[in-house]
């Protein structure tokens, strides 16, 4: 991308032109054709730099001019003169009265229509053009001038409110402040910010002086970044975001704030605002989310990451730090073969399928148990196959009274006895053959999810925990399903809890169906979610007795997160329609050794394409971290 070219004066709906350029919008400044920017600029600028900033989707603004040799040339002289003739001449002390009445009518729609026709107009428009600026500084995008030519004056000020600048290498290009020459000092924060990038005894020097500075000259004062050819000032403007890109932009504007506002306040002050920066970005899901991504890193290496030359050169070309190795990268691939088995649970026995990595060293465990009406066949196999690759040995069961297991109350939903065939699944697997007792974990799903926070907080037996998605309060998915269609469900309800008592015939309620329709769950993901993880030739019973409906909402195992004393990995969708991710966050992070990770998807997404890939892979990485660092302890007790 080449210089622009001189354009044909524009519009003023045309005064400002935004150009995307991936994750970096230019924006190109029309001035007059002396590239002057007037008062017909100023509401379509701070317009367009909010609406950026506005936009996830930019990283980066780069400010340009349409005037082939300028950049601003400065402030358009007739529009200061005129408004400045309008002003009585107050003195200092009432001028800064002005300013603040200025503030005060400039921050409404109404208070600027009104001060139009008086004398306060000009201090209005002065106050907008500090307010943009100043916003440009607090902002999470990073701003960067390509200056294509010379910039005095509003167009210096302009550039020194951006992060950095880019500036023509030619002699008659210039950058300065000539103010002083015309009777005044600057007026849009250049004494303030080009103090801070330069120093207060050069910059009152140059001020005084009015000279500007030649691009060599600002290039070696550090108040310019890069000098490069004609022509090319937006295209280096574009490289020179690609360092910035991928960081969060909390910490950028995090950042930029404590340097240029906290550098100008006193020392306890400006430590106040950046402790306050650094306390409220620390509870930030992607903040947790990097740390907890580094903190994995450097249990599985025994080293700092950071300290290691390819993992700071890698997040600082992505600007964060991921834990994304890939998982085969941390274990070679194993064979395995996958058999039948069954055990018994209380008075009925529970059907399984049994993972054994092939090799004569005993493997770890894990066992997986599913959601809600769900059997092992619905989305079971997929994981377990990744964790077997990885040499992991995995039992994956089907709770009694659903599928191919036992149990006469067929679809009952029974919490203890659920719980019971946990603990079933847990000791029989111990006793499989290749397995080292020493060594297991637990995974569950949805519902199982939930199982696994009780299980986990009750066995002092278990290495880690893997809850994915997990119920973890019976009301808050209650109120999910929608205050409505939960009264809806009451008479069924009754009338399925009296025929357990011997009166009258019970009732059967859907598991999921579409919305509006009676179901445990009828949210728009439900039904379908269901069909798409059930697989040709399995026969998902979409049915469960409706007096199973007022002990689910009753159980809350997310209470026993906090009791949890082994490492656990609680992976929440962001858009879960079953299990709210709010209520699910509150209480998972109160387990003491929990790493929580959340990612953009639905409760039903988790099994298939691109979440799937994300979880089995964060999931692989954490059962391998905590189940193989213990095998020197295991096979050397």
């Amino acid at each position: 991308m080449g210089a622009y070219a001189t354009a044909q004066p524009p519009t003023a709906a045309a005064r400002i032109q935004v150009e995307r350029c991936g994750a970096v919008a230019i924006v190109k400044i029309f001035g007059d054709a002396m590239a002057l920017f007037g008062v017909e600029l100023l509401d379509p600028f701070d317009r367009t730099i909010r609406l950026l900033d506005a936009d996830p989707g930019i990283q980066c603004v780069v400010l340009t001019s349409a005037h082939p040799d300028r950049f601003i040339s400065h402030a358009d002289v007739a529009w200061l003169q005129t408004e400045g003739a309008a002003i009585p001449a107050l003195g200092r002390a009432l001028s800064k009265g002005v300013m603040h009445m200025a503030g005060i009518a400039a921050s409404t729609w109404l208070g600027r229509a009104l001060v139009r026709y008086t004398p306060l107009h000009g201090a209005v428009q002065l106050h907008r053009l500090h307010g943009v600026l100043s916003f440009m500084q607090r902002s999470g995008v990073v701003y960067i001038a390509a200056l294509n030519g010379s910039a005095l004056g509003l167009g210096a000020e302009i550039a020194w409110a951006c992060d950095l600048r880019v500036m023509r290498d030619r002699d008659d290009a210039v950058i300065g402040h000539p103010e002083v020459l015309l009777g005044f000092a600057p007026g849009a924060g250049g004494t303030q910010r080009l103090t801070r990038l330069l120093g207060e005894h050069k910059t009152l020097v140059a001020m005084l002086e009015g000279r500007p500075f030649q691009a060599q000259e600002a290039l070696k004062l550090g108040i310019v970044d890069a000098l490069v050819p004609a022509g090319t000032e937006v295209n280096a403007a574009i490289a020179l975001s690609g360092r910035f890109a991928g960081r969060q932009r909390w910490a950028i504007s995090s950042i930029k704030q404590a340097v240029y506002l906290g550098g100008s306040e006193t020392l306890p002050q400006g430590l106040l605002r950046e402790s306050r920066e650094f306390v409220a970005a620390l509870p930030l899901r992607e903040s947790q989310s990097l740390m907890q991504d580094y903190l994995a890193r450097t249990a599985r290496h025994g080293e700092l990451p950071l300290y290691r030359p390819e993992a700071y050169a890698k997040a600082l070309q992505q600007g964060k730090f991921t834990d994304d190795e890939p998982t085969e990268a941390l274990r070679p691939t194993s064979e395995f073969t996958r058999e039948d088995v069954a055990f018994t649970s209380g008075q009925d026995t529970c059907k399984a399928w049994f993972y054994r990595p092939e090799g004569p060293a005993l493997a770890p465990l894990v066992v997986m148990g599913h959601g809600i009406g769900a059997t092992r066949e619905m989305g079971l196999d997929a994981y377990a196959r990744r964790f077997a690759q990885a040499g992991i040995a995995v039992l994956a069961f089907t709770y009694r009274n659903f599928g191919d297991s036992g149990g006469a109350q067929r679809q009952l939903i029974s919490i203890a006895s659920q719980e019971q065939d946990w603990h079933a699944a847990i000791d029989h697997g111990k006793q499989l053959p290749g397995v080292d007792a020493r060594r297991v974990a637990i995974w569950g799903s949805s519902f199982g999810g939930g199982h696994v926070i009780t299980i986990a907080s009750q066995r002092r037996d278990l290495t880690s925990a893997v809850a994915q998605c997990p119920f973890t309060e019976g009301r808050a998915s209650a109120s999910a399903l929608g205050l409505l269609e939960s009264l809806k469900l009451m008479p069924t309800v009754l009338i399925d809890m009296l025929a357990a008592m011997g009166l009258g015939k019970g009732r059967m309620l859907a598991i999921a169906a579409e919305p509006g329709k009676p179901a445990l769950m009828s949210a728009h993901d439900a039904l379908p979610g269901y069909k798409m993880i059930t697989p040709p030739g399995v026969n998902f019973v979409n049915q469960t007795p409706a007096r199973v409906i007022p002990r689910l909402i009753m159980h809350t195992p997310g209470r026993r997160a906090r009791d949890i004393r082994i490492p656990i990995l609680f992976c929440v969708c962001d858009h879960d329609t079953v299990a709210p991710s709010e209520v699910t966050l509150k209480h998972v992070r109160k387990a003491p050794l929990g790493t929580v990770k959340t990612y953009h998807a639905g409760h039903f997404e988790f099994y298939v394409g691109k979440a799937f890939e994300q979880l089995v892979v964060d999931q692989s990485r954490f059962l391998i971290d905590t189940l193989f660092a213990n095998q020197r302890k295991a096979t050397n007790p």
